[in-house]
């Protein structure tokens, strides 16, 4: 299972993607594919945690690249993304903003390039 940020997915929805390891590289870089894909990235064996059951076989893999955001989507009971961007254009220190209001850290989605006080570090 590969977990699921949480920007990129609603407050109801599974915190997991489910997968099966399909290729281990020299690195120890583990490739995913899901019901819906081949993930693009590779992720290291401490981004993954094993299940006791398997879920998915390499044959029921479509030969195709998607993102995990696509995956979770696709994947979700819901309409996906449960998070909102504020879209201000000053520092997000007030009530002003959206996401200070209702007590949130501005995501990238919000304001990516301006100053803000409401940022993860």
């Amino acid at each position: 299972m590969v977990p699921i940020p949480e920007v990129d997915r609603g407050r109801a929805e599974f915190p997991n993607v489910k997968g099966i390891v399909m290729e281990v590289t020299s690195e120890g870089m583990h490739k995913i594919g899901t019901e819906h894909g081949v993930l693009n990235n590779l992720y290291a064996a401490n981004c993954v945690t094993p299940c006791r059951e398997a879920f998915l076989s390499v044959e029921n893999v479509p030969d195709k690249t998607v993102s995990l955001r696509t995956a979770a989507n696709s994947s979700a009971m819901g309409t996906g993304q449960g998070r909102f961007k504020c879209g201000c254009k000053q520092k997000c220190n007030s009530t002003r903003c959206k996401c200070f209001k209702s007590n949130l850290k501005c995501n990238s989605k919000c304001h990516s390039s301006m100053p803000c006080d409401n940022k993860h570090d």
